[in-house]
């Protein structure tokens, strides 16, 4: 590759970086959406169901369930918090790598 190809590759690697930079902690700027949303679902869910409400078909008391919901809703939300952030930072890691050998080959053309 040529120098000037090393150069818009470096280039579109800082902008990577930059995405994932700018786009990382989702749910740290979302965290109100989320808590109206997960409780909002937790209060509605439990009506529903096929013939009656769900928490009548379960025979388990209404309050129970909206606790059970609120539970599998905060345990998916850190579920996914998490593997989001091992794999924004496993992808900054091979960007920074990736830039750095770039740069490298640059500084080699000169």
């Amino acid at each position: 590759m040529t120098k000037y190809y090393k150069e818009k590759a470096l280039l579109a690697t800082k902008n990577k970086i930059d995405s994932i930079k700018r786009d990382a902690d989702f749910f740290k700027r979302n965290l109100n959406r989320f808590i109206v949303f997960g409780t909002l679902a937790s209060f509605v869910a439990p009506n529903y169901g096929k013939d009656k409400p769900l928490y009548a078909e379960l025979n388990v008391s209404y309050y129970d369930l909206v606790v059970f919901f609120v539970i599998v809703f905060a345990s998916i939300c850190f579920i996914s918090y998490i593997i989001w952030k091992v794999q924004d930072r496993t992808r900054m890691r091979k960007l920074l790598k990736r830039k750095k050998e770039l740069e490298e080959e640059i500084k080699s053309y000169e």
